[in-house]
């Protein structure tokens, strides 16, 4: 994988919005631990973490070709959210959360383009619409949480500010939001009054 995957061009386009880590099952105590807490038992085995720390997909076992690397990631996504669309009657909550993780996670996909166009044919189903966009704030939420707790992690104070900033006044009814605003509390920082309805 290493001389004929991961240097191809579309796996590095594939790759780029992420954060990519490379563990040595031999590198020591912290290697271990990731081993032992993502429960790994095959070699090699990739996963596609969310920032919240869940895993969004686990692939076993080589994919010596790009093009399979790249299927792989996707497919499974497209196929089960293909099934509930064609499926009688829809079944708008497979539909919705399969194609969240193609829009959200591989956009710059075959697949995340194609889930573009199909977002807009199943949006005429109430239900999808309403489950999808429950499932995209939820995954707006989380990932603007990670990224404020990365950003003061890593002594980002003011960038960090914007992002929580950005979580209270946009989802201020939410866990995440009321947290985000009551750690900006804490450091000082007024929010600025929600506009009158």
């Amino acid at each position: 994988m290493d001389t004929g995957t991961y240097p191809a061009e579309s796996v590095k386009n594939f790759c780029k919005n992420l954060v990519v880590m490379h563990v040595n099952r031999d590198g020591g105590k912290e290697s271990a631990t990731l081993v032992k807490d993502f429960k790994v038992n095959a070699y090699p085995t990739l996963l596609m973490i969310k920032p919240n720390g869940e895993v969004l997909q686990r692939v076993e076992g080589g994919l010596e070709k790009p093009e399979h690397f790249l299927g792989k990631w996707v497919n499974e996504f497209w196929n089960k959210y293909a099934d509930a669309a064609n499926a009688k009657p829809q079944d708008a909550k497979a539909m919705a959360e399969n194609l969240c993780p193609l829009l959200a996670w591989y956009p710059d996909t075959e697949m995340g383009k194609r889930a573009a166009d199909a977002l807009k044919q199943a949006s005429q189903n109430p239900d999808f619409r309403t489950i999808y966009d429950g499932l995209a704030k939820k995954g707006e939420r989380e990932n603007l949480w990670a990224k404020a707790d990365a950003q003061m992690k890593l002594g980002k104070k003011k960038e960090a500010t914007e992002t929580y900033r950005k979580l209270a006044t946009d989802f201020p009814d939410d866990k995440e939001g009321k947290d985000a605003a009551a750690i900006l509390k804490k450091m000082g920082v007024k929010l600025d009054a929600p506009p009158a309805k």
